[in-house]
């Protein structure tokens, strides 16, 4: 796009003899790569100049005469005289001027007339800036050449600015001056050009009449740049010799040119380097900065390193922040602004207008710390390798330190930079939501040649400029993490890009730099990591004020025990500090001391009285602890940290102390140090910083035309949903291509969870589309009209008595109208049949489609789905063994679902006669691969949501034809409609077989009718149908609430008669609600207050018929206070007693671990509240809980169980509304605690039922339990033969090994793991099996799954082999084997995605994936076994 800016020559054909020159000028000096249009403006003549830049525009022809020049003063008295003594007569000068000045679009044009040569090589950067200058400030005029005879420096008729243009000063033109009305080349506002013209003046009467009309401005915003690159031609004003260059004129004007300098400071200093300086060029990209940026030049500008310029753009901003740059410039020469043409150019591409060696991008938010400039410098230069290098920062909440004496106050946490990258590409593929450990704040890269980043649009899915930095830069070179901290950085909400974060975006960086490497060869790791392993070094003084030092420290580090290689890194890490080790001397101005496993309280001591020894004063002391949970005792509740801190209390040391990813800090900071000021420095900028105003938010809305495209927001379902979905997906895949179809529509698509739509988006989206039933209550109580699709069959599965129907039939009551993708369903419901309308599904046929040619020589047969037995699996497998074919069943494959039990039966029974696979979940690729691998799917379903469904769609856009049951009356190509018995199916897989080519075809066909493309239609039309709909619902907040009052009102006199006085209800069912109803207008304070703090968590001013809640859904020991507004009298104080309620507590997860886990605490919560607990569990049964914990009760899960007075759900859940802890951060049994309140929860043993009939009695000698299975490889013991070794080494010390894992063969295709064969196998059975099997051995041997907890549930000793999860995860009563060395914990560190199977977020393909449990060897193993054999009571004895 071209710039708002032109070269505007303007001349007459009478001048056309001057043409020529002023092009040869043009042509050798004007820059190709200044983007301006240029338009050379004559009368009617044509022009004959070979440059595609130069456009004409003509206007008409006028007559001109010459007349002695009779005026000689304006009216202030300056000279005006003419060239030659003539005066031009052209009265259609103007007239000309502005019908040309009509011809162009731009706003601004750099105007010149024909005789002004070009006589240098302009500077296209100058230029640029220039005028971006004058657009930015709104100026009128900028001239832009020499101080020449016309117009003489009176000192009167300039005023000098602190505004710069690059390295050059900005003069203002006073009132009083000559020539405002000037014809030099100067850039022009069009319209004040325009303004002040009037029509039928010569050139002459121009430049007198119109210099009177601009005095009459209060301030007509006239500049000056004094810069030479042109002159004017003599005598072509008057017609004279213009071949003749007069230089006495040049050196009257090189003469005025230098008093200008002289007298107004035109080009500031320069400084001076020293040779091996690199220079730094610092990049600023400020959007609405004007509270903070301040601080950031303070910063930069008293660093002692003076070899730097700074490039600051401003990005658009709305508002003050170009007043302040303006500032900030006229403080230093070193300082440039520049003005990008487009938003976020400078931020996305800092190098563009850099000099220097190494580009460093600032944020105008955060500041530098002391010396920050020199350790660049000196890090680039000892490491020439690194291409780019990356520092620590601290992050404060809103205001940063301004000085090391507060650097605590406001101290949010280090910006820890992990180890573990070998490459930014590899921690990017881990992506999740804070980029933790990815990279430091502080990215400062060599400026190479060639260097340019792709630009995304503003609002695009990507906002990441560092990440795409990284990325690309690590093709160039390598890169080193330097663990130092270096900067501040500032966390507020007005942070433009922090809240257009997109982990999509950044994602699509991942999968862009992988195309991009397909064809480069990179060695890695693409990090140097030459300060890996001094790391516990350098994070000791992450929060310490030696960052802040500006003169060398003497630092001693006590206790790390390194080797000589470490104390050399360490060293050239503090390359600006004097480092000692293990030095106890009265110089020491900073002591870091390590607490590693072995110190404690006594060493403590011994190491402080050493110190107080020779202390002098001001020494600060920092304790750092790299592993907090390893000085934690889960068991025995000691917190060895706590003690080590009382140990140092009691030595009289004042401290501060916080932890971070697993580190421990405790400081006793210094109140004060030296520094070097450089007052000369200081003096000379003489820095006026304006004061730190309070922080405020600005939002900018996109404006839509909204006359035909719809905005749409859908609502999420479930608690971790991905849309699209990886594997097979139902509705969200739905959600998905609504989605997609409709942003290719030019539609506004957006996902939100319930939790987080707002009044904005009620008023912001026509439509609001919600997936599931049980959100209809929550939209009905806040009064939001939304669309509703029904997309499961539970409701009609489990009859009307059950609360599915209640729930969904409530839902459709209350949408606008609902969509079913069956018309089955609708005879359903068929109280609301008249709000239902029919949606069929689509398919992606783009995506699914017939890959290969079938060979027809050997039919197989596939079915996909969950739920087996109600998708007739089991009689597709009957089918398949009758008719000999091989069959594949895709799908999640829980074998204790009752769901599965018929397809599993029969499985078990004929898995040895037929080729039968059952598979599990396969990711989208994975499943179209296999829909082609494969000829006939069979889907014999009991109910179906749509007809037909994805899975059956989805197959048949592959080209494979489909046997099964059609609940709808509809015919279907290439699916054959059978009855659900086998006979009826084999006819139809018959019939496919013999005729399968026109039935293939027939099944794509059909598929391509049903492309989510054409679905998408009908569905745009009701979406169309909602928007006019919700234009009858009240939309602003006032009108919902009392819509919603009067309504809960109106239910509320019908149930109880007249009331007249307000009553006030307090229920707890789905979360701390307070509502008052009643006929008395009142007001009403309401506060929801944690009892055991007295923190007021939420509090809200409320009036009768309405209500107020607190989002928190864990427990809380709840008081509610409520008084009258008006009175202030107190109207209830009520704690909250859980004696005698009803609790339903309600586990989310089916697994074995998670339910041992969380029932002991459940059971201490009942006793501790004496209340009524109601649990529903998925293994009550199996597991004999109800004989165990009777004094619960318990319930079958997803039953609508709703008597209860209080409810708790119990997951993986991180920190937010339903759990106060990150379950990445607590044991499991600590997840659920912390849900429940039950503080300072010690571990407890959980306890189950072993049934006589089930118990083992098959073995005559002692034996032992393995597992060796689980649900992700990073779960196993990686090590190759490791169980082989270990089961023969059990059976030589006497005992058979049995294995107790549920299949032998687990996992996913090219990764499947087959139990140990020199072991006894107990597999596919019930688990009331395996727990007898359990019961009579003498310990077990297993990974940190179910099948260990359960051991330890049994009263067993369990070796626990881990890695995947740090030690605190499981139980601690163990004998664990796990490395600490090497990669680990990746479950506690990372988003755990369950449905990869070879999930290694660290190391996933290379060499160190799984190295986690790949290090332990089976010797460490034996050690354990040898241990628990010599505790146990003789096993060979009767």
């Amino acid at each position: 796009m071209k710039n708002n800016i032109c070269y505007f020559v303007h001349t007459c054909d009478d001048y056309s003899k001057f043409w020529d020159g002023w092009f040869d000028s043009f042509q050798k000096f004007w820059p190709k790569d200044l983007d301006w249009n240029v338009y050379f403006v004559n009368e009617t003549d044509e022009i004959s100049f070979s440059d595609d830049r130069i456009k004409q525009l003509k206007t008409f022809k006028t007559k001109k005469e010459y007349i002695k020049e009779e005026r000689q003063f304006d009216t202030q008295g300056n000279p005006f005289p003419g060239y030659g003594g003539m005066k031009q007569f052209d009265y259609g000068w103007t007239d000309r001027l502005l019908n040309a000045l009509d011809q162009i679009e731009e706003e601004y044009l750099l105007w010149v007339q024909e005789d002004m040569w070009l006589k240098t090589n302009v500077d296209s950067n100058l230029f640029e800036n220039a005028y971006r200058f004058v657009e930015r400030n709104d100026f009128n005029v900028l001239r832009m050449h020499r101080i020449n005879s016309m117009s003489s420096p009176y000192p009167d008729h300039y005023t000098e600015t602190d505004l710069f243009i690059n390295d050059y000063r900005l003069i203002k033109i006073n009132k009083n001056a000559g020539y405002l009305m000037s014809h030099q080349p100067s850039i022009w506002k069009k319209s004040f050009l325009k303004e002040i013209q009037i029509p039928g003046e010569s050139f002459r009467d121009n430049e007198f009449e119109g210099t009177e009309r601009i005095r009459k401005y209060d301030d007509p915003k006239i500049y000056h740049l004094l810069y030479d690159w042109c002159h004017g031609v003599p005598g072509a004003a008057t017609q004279g010799n213009f071949h003749t260059y007069s230089y006495e004129q040049e050196a009257i004007e090189h003469k005025n040119d230098l008093k200008m300098y002289d007298d107004y400071h035109i080009k500031r200093s320069k400084y001076t380097y020293s040779e091996d300086e690199l220079k730094l060029s610092l990049v600023t990209s400020c959007y609405n900065a004007e509270n903070y940026i301040d601080e950031l030049a303070n910063s930069v500008i008293t660093q002692n390193y003076q070899n730097w310029e700074w490039i600051i753009a401003d990005d658009f901003s709305t508002d003050e922040t170009l007043q302040k740059l303006n500032k900030i410039q006229s403080l230093d020469n070193r300082i440039k602004i520049v003005y990008p043409k487009f938003k976020k150019e400078i931020w996305w591409n800092p190098q563009i207008h850099a000099t220097g060696d190494i580009v460093c991008h600032l944020d105008s938010d955060d500041k530098l710390l002391p010396n920050c400039f020199d350790m660049i410098n000196y890090y680039f230069k000892t490491f020439p390798e690194a291409v780019l290098l990356h520092f620590n920062a601290n992050k404060y909440h809103g205001s940063l330190p301004n000085s090391h004496e507060n650097i605590t106050e406001n101290f949010k946490d280090n910006v820890y930079i992990s180890k573990d990258n070998d490459s930014f590409l590899e921690g990017f593929e881990r992506l999740w939501y804070w980029r933790s450990g990815i990279f430091g704040y502080l990215r400062i890269f060599r400026n190479l040649p060639g260097l340019k980043f792709p630009v995304h649009k503003d609002g695009d899915a990507c906002s990441s400029n560092d990440g795409q930095w990284l990325l690309m830069l690590e093709e160039r070179g390598k890169w080193l993490t330097i663990p130092r901290t270096v900067y501040l950085a500032r966390e507020h909400g007005d942070s433009e890009n922090f809240r257009n974060w997109n982990a999509r975006g950044e994602a699509q960086l991942a999968i862009d730099a992988r195309k991009r490497r397909k064809n480069i060869v990179l060695d890695y790791p693409r990090n140097l990591k030459y300060f890996d392993d001094i790391y516990h070094f350098a994070e000791s003084v992450y929060i310490s004020t030696l960052n802040w030092s500006q003169v060398p420290q003497k630092v001693s580090f006590l206790n790390y025990n390194q080797t000589s290689e470490q104390e050399n890194k360490v060293k050239k890490l503090f390359f600006d500090h004097d480092v000692n080790f293990n030095l106890y001397l009265n110089e020491i101005d900073y002591y870091f001391i390590f607490i590693d496993l072995d110190t404690d309280s006594d060493k403590i001591n011994y190491i402080l009285e050493k110190i107080k020894s020779s202390k002098k004063e001001n020494t600060e002391l920092i304790f750092f602890c790299d592993n907090v949970n390893l000085q934690k005792n889960n068991r025995t509740g000691e917190d060895f940290l706590e003690s080590i801190r009382k140990t140092i209390e009691n030595q009289g040391i004042k401290f501060y102390f916080y932890d971070q990813f697993n580190r421990h800090y405790i400081l006793n900071l210094k109140n004060k140090f030296d520094s070097v000021q450089n007052n000369e420095k200081k003096s000379d900028q003489n820095i006026q910083l304006l004061e730190h105003i309070e922080e405020k938010k600005k939002e900018i809305e996109k404006i839509y035309d909204t006359k035909e495209r719809l905005k749409v927001l859908q609502i999420l379902f479930g608690f971790a949903i991905e849309v699209p979905p990886k594997g097979y997906g139902g509705l969200e895949e739905v959600m998905y291509h609504y989605s997609r179809i409709g942003k290719s529509r030019n539609h506004i698509m957006d996902f939100k969870f319930l939790r987080d739509v707002t009044q904005r988006d009620i008023e912001y989206y026509d439509v609001i589309h919600i997936h599931s039933g049980n959100f209809g209550k929550d939209m009905y109580d806040r009064n939001i009209p939304y669309i509703f699709t029904l997309h499961d069959t539970w409701a009609k599965a489990n009859g009307r008595d059950n609360h599915y129907y209640k729930e969904n039939i409530n839902c459709i009551d209350k949408s606008l109208f609902s969509m079913i993708p069956s018309s089955d369903m609708k005879e359903f419901f068929v109280e609301q049949k008249d709000k239902l309308i029919h949606v069929d599904h689509g398919v992606d046929t783009n995506f699914f489609y017939p890959m290969v040619e079938k060979d027809l020589s050997q039919f197989k047969i596939i079915c996909v789905g969950g739920g087996f037995d109600r998708k007739g699996f089991h009689l597709a497998i009957e089918v398949a063994n009758d008719l000999n074919l091989p069959i594949t069943i895709v799908g999640p494959e829980p074998r204790e679902d009752p769901a599965n039990f018929l397809t599993y039966e029969i499985y078990d029974a004929t898995k040895h006669k037929n080729d039968i696979k059952i598979v599990g979940e396969l990711y989208k690729n994975d499943l179209r691969n296999a829909l082609n691998e494969h000829h006939i799917l069979i889907h014999a379903s009991s109910l179906e949501s749509g007809q037909p469904c994805l899975a059956v769609l989805e197959a048949m856009s592959c080209g494979l034809p489909c046997v099964g049951v059609m609940h709808d009356n509809i015919e279907v190509p290439g699916f054959y409609k059978c009855e659900r018995d086998i006979n009826s199916i084999k006819d139809g897989v018959i019939e496919l077989m013999n005729n399968y080519e026109y039935y293939s075809s027939d099944a794509r066909n059909f598929a391509l009718s049903r492309d989510w493309e054409i679905m998408f239609n009908k569905m745009e039309d009701l979406y169309y149908r909602a928007k006019e709909m919700k234009i009858d619902f009240p939309i602003n907040m006032k009108e919902r609430l009392v819509e919603n009052y009067e309504r809960d009102t109106n239910k509320m006199i019908t149930f109880a008669g007249e009331i007249i006085d307000n009553s006030i209800n307090v229920d707890f069912k789905e979360f701390p609600k307070v509502e008052i109803i009643g006929s008395q207008n009142k007001k009403y304070d309401v506060s929801f207050i944690d009892d055991d703090t007295g923190e007021v968590l939420y509090s809200a001013e409320i009036q009768n018929n309405s209500w107020c809640g607190c989002n928190i859904k864990y427990f809380v020991n709840w008081r509610i206070l409520i008084f009258d507004k008006e009175t202030h009298e107190q109207l209830l104080n009520k704690k909250i007693k859980y004696e005698d309620k009803r609790v339903y507590v309600w586990f989310d997860s089916k697994s074995i671990g998670d339910t041992l886990a969380w029932l002991p605490v459940v059971e201490e919560f009942r006793k501790k509240h004496k209340c009524k607990v109601i649990c529903s569990t998925f293994l009550t049964k199996e597991l004999g809980f109800n004989f165990w914990y009777d004094q619960i009760e318990f319930v079958e899960p997803n039953t609508g169980y709703d008597d209860f007075d209080f409810q708790y759900r119990i997951a993986w859940l991180e920190k937010g509304e339903y759990s106060p802890y990150d379950r990445k951060e607590v044991s499991l049994q600590e997840t659920c605690a912390g849900i429940l309140g039950l503080k300072d929860f010690k571990e407890i043993q959980p306890n189950v039922v072993v049934y006589k009939d089930y118990q083992e009695r098959a073995f005559s000698k002692p034996y032992v339990t393995i597992s060796t299975q689980s649900t992700a490889q990073a779960k196993y013991w990686n090590y190759p033969g490791g169980w082989d070794n270990v089961v023969d080494y059990i059976k030589n010390k006497g005992f058979d090994v049995v294995c107790v894992d549920k299949h032998e063969v687990y996992g996913i295709e090219k990764h499947m793991n087959t139990t140990p064969n020199n072991a006894i196998k107990r597999h596919e059975r019930k688990l009331e099996n395996t727990v007898g099997t359990m019961w009579n051995s003498h310990f077990h041997i297993g990974l940190g799954s179910g099948l260990s907890w359960l051991a330890w549930a049994l009263g067993k000793k369990v070796i626990l082999i881990s890695g995947f999860s740090k030690p605190y995860s499981e139980f601690e009563n163990c004998e664990r084997v796990f490395v600490d060395s090497v990669c680990n914990g990746c479950y506690n560190r990372h988003q755990f995605d369950a449905g990869d199977w070879l999930w290694c977020p660290d190391h996933k393909d290379t060499p160190r994936m799984f190295e986690c449990t790949k290090s332990i060897t089976p010797e460490m193993i034996y050690e354990r076994i040898d241990k628990i054999i010599d505790e146990l009571p003789n096993p060979f004895e009767k």
